[in-house]
This record gives structure tokens, sequence and C-alpha cells, in this order.
């Protein structure tokens, strides 16, 4: 194990530091998003910057990128420098039909959480080595979603659905393969919406053809040199499987996270910090502003998941801004050696993976985490019976779903 120095506050900065300490642990090598920084300084930028005013009519498209009214927040959400709470409230006085969409989507992140909360991780499938080889770079429409994936470490939800498609219909890929491909490129890649996506995509065949992307991107398909050739010209005609047994699983599978049966008691030492809670509000930083915070690059973790250095530039980023707060220290090596002696206060994440990673550790103060809705034990098999479990029947809300049900997928 190796204690890494604290690093200088920057772009630059950052990318010379994990080009340094952790390249090896990276898929690639790079200088990190162009359009996305990592910090609560950027992540309050980018919030202030948005206008949910068009936000229903044109969250869907793609190209050109002038045309999108989608947020961009999901990567500051996914590392909790911006709550689903925040990004709820933050969006109350604009248009109704926006607002819906907006917050409807923001319920399906949630539901995502749920639902992955009570389910063990999909292992990741390499067996097949890189699955980029995979990819049908023929096509203009998936060309565009690989590059703006590999160098941006983002992607709009609609070109989601292509790639998504396009892979496990018509390719006959393996979807782990596809969602291991996500989840290391992208920067918001919460393993909730990832695999909860990718699982709907393989299990209900859900295909796209080319009025899509003539509608979503015009003047993409003029450009493409498959022209008259086009794999996806005619609407397929496998029907749509509204059974999905992959993705209905029992609700009592595995229980939530109970932050009361993994907290020690006694004083903390030092603030665990996970990559989905590095916010000035993540609660154990806040309750414990004097007390050094602890973050650990564990090897077997990262070489098991080979994340894209985008990623990881972003985390240091967001570590480096941190540092001019408080005491940030960062280490490499085995976690539960590492931590091995502290007293913890950290923020609990739901998910079984974090369940794991926290046992073997001294857990002194154990803070819940923040949901947008409480959990209530009640079935997660489907969207609808979650939100029924959980009680979102209200009139306003009854009437969002009604409406913008069908178009539900990633924010």
């Amino acid at each position: 194990m190796k204690q890494l120095p604290t690093p200088d506050k920057g772009r630059f900065q950052a990318s010379r530091f994990v080009a340094t300490y952790l390249a090896d642990l990276c898929s690639d090598q790079s200088d990190g998003s162009p359009t996305i920084r990592g910090g609560q300084e950027a992540a309050n930028k980018a919030l202030a910057a948005f206008d949910v005013a068009g936000y229903h009519k044109s969250r869907e498209e793609v190209y050109p990128i002038r045309s999108r009214s989608v947020s961009t927040l999901s990567p500051w959400v996914s590392h909790g420098l911006l709550s689903l709470e925040q990004l709820w409230d933050y969006v109350v006085d604009g248009p109704a039909e926006d607002v819906a969409a907006f917050r409807t989507n923001l319920l399906w992140q949630e539901y995502a959480r749920h639902w992955y909360s009570r389910r063990e991780p999909t292992p990741l499938n390499r067996r097949a080595g890189d699955a980029t080889h995979h990819i049908d770079h023929s096509m203009g429409c998936i060309e565009l979603t690989v590059d703006e994936l590999e160098e941006d470490g983002w992607m709009p939800h609609e070109a989601r659905r292509w790639f998504a498609s396009d892979w496990v219909s018509r390719l006959g890929n393996n979807w782990q393969e596809g969602a291991d491909y996500f989840q290391r490129h992208l920067i918001d890649g919460s393993e909730a919406a990832n695999q909860l996506n990718w699982r709907l995509a393989s299990a209900s065949a859900r295909q796209f053809s080319r009025w899509q992307v003539e509608e979503r991107a015009p003047g993409l398909c003029a450009s493409c040199e498959r022209g008259t050739t086009c794999p996806v010209e005619r609407w397929p005609q496998t029907p749509w499987n509204s059974s999905i047994a992959d993705v209905q699983i029992e609700s009592q599978r595995f229980a939530s996270v109970q932050p009361d049966l993994l907290s020690g008691g006694g004083e903390p030492t030092a603030v665990w910090l996970h990559p989905q809670s590095l916010g000035d509000n993540d609660q154990a930083l806040t309750a414990y502003p004097s007390l050094p915070a602890v973050f650990v690059f564990d090897e077997a973790s990262l070489r098991e998941k080979k994340f894209s250095s985008k990623k990881l530039i972003f985390w240091i980023e967001t570590l480096a801004e941190l540092s001019e707060k408080r005491e940030v220290r960062l280490w490499r090596g085995e976690r539960s050696k590492i931590l091995s002696g502290e007293n913890l206060a950290a923020t609990a994440i739901p998910t079984l993976r974090w369940k794991q990673a926290a046992q073997p550790l001294e857990i002194a103060k154990l803070f819940p985490w923040r949901w947008l809705v409480t959990p209530t034990g009640g079935s997660v098999t489907t969207f609808a019976a979650w939100r029924e479990s959980t009680g979102i029947t209200n009139e306003f809300l009854l009437k969002q779903f009604a409406t913008f049900a069908q178009e539900l997928s990633y924010l």
C-alpha cells in the first residue's frame, strides 16, 4: 500500500496525477473529458446554467448538439455532488410539462437505485476481451455515439438507447459486455441505472430504425457511409416483449442497506469517502469538518473494472478541490488494510457491493443515504410496482406518469 501526495487543483494537474500514480489501473490514457469537470464548483456552475424550459420537447435530441435540452447533470449526481432532491426542487418554477418530464426521469433514477440496492452485482463479462471490436463503426449514428462516449465520458439517453438496441438486438452481443463498456467510459456511470437499462434492452429486444435517427439527428444519415444499405432502414418486426423476466426480481431477494446494523459507535478518527458521495453536503463530511477525509484507490477493484482515466481524473479534480477546504488523504492499495485501525465516519451507499466493502472496517458512525423517495420494502419488480409501493399516487404525479411513462429512459 502507498500513500499518494495531495493533488493540486486543476485539470492539467489532475491528468498528470492519474498518469503518474494510477495509469496502470485505467483502461486508457487521456487528458480527461473536454466537457465535464470534477468538483463541487463545477457541479454548482452546471446546475446554475441549467434551464428546464424546453426539456420535454427536445430532451430526446441527439444531433446537432446545440439542439439538445438534456440537463447533462448526471456526472455530478452520480458522484454525490448534486442530489436528486436538489434537482427536484431546483426546477419547481419551470414550465409544467418540462418539470413533469424532468422529475419523471429523476424518479426513474431513484427507482434504479432502489432496484439495485436489493440485488447482487452482475460480474463483469470479459470473456471476449475488449468488447469494442463488436461495434459497427460503419453506421454514422453509432459512430457519433461511440465518439462522444469515449471522448467526453457522456452521451444523451437517446443515443444510449440506439447503441444498446444495435448491440443486443441486431448484432446479438452479450448485454453484460455492453454494460461493462458503458460503465468503463461513462463519468456518470451509475451501476444501478446502467445495469437496469441494459437488462431492459436485453430482455425487451428493444430496437430502433432509421426514422428515429433522422428525427433526432437530422442530417446525420445523409453523411453516413452506409447510405442506402442502412441495416436499420425499416422498423424491425420483433415485437416488444413486455415480460421482462430478468428484471422482475423478488423484492426481498436482498434487504436494503441498514446503516444501524453497521455502526459500531465510538468517536471517529477519519471520514471514509466513496466515489458516489464526494460532495460538500456528504453527511459524514459535514458532521466531522475537522477530521481528515480518506479516499482509497482499491487496486483489486480498479483492476477488475478498468475505468477510463477520464473517470479517475474527475475523482482527482473533486478531491483536489476538497483538499483546499480540509485535510484529504489519498491511498493506493488494499482498502481493508489501509483503513485498518481507523474508526471511520461514513455515508452508507445503498449497494450490496458497498456493504461487503464496509464489513471488515470499523464504522464508528454511519450516516444513512439520502433518498429522494424513502424505501418501503415493497415491490421493485417494475417501475409501476415500485411507484405504487412507495406511495407516489397523488394526482399530480399520476398525471405525469400517464403522460410520460412511455418515454422513460436515462437521465
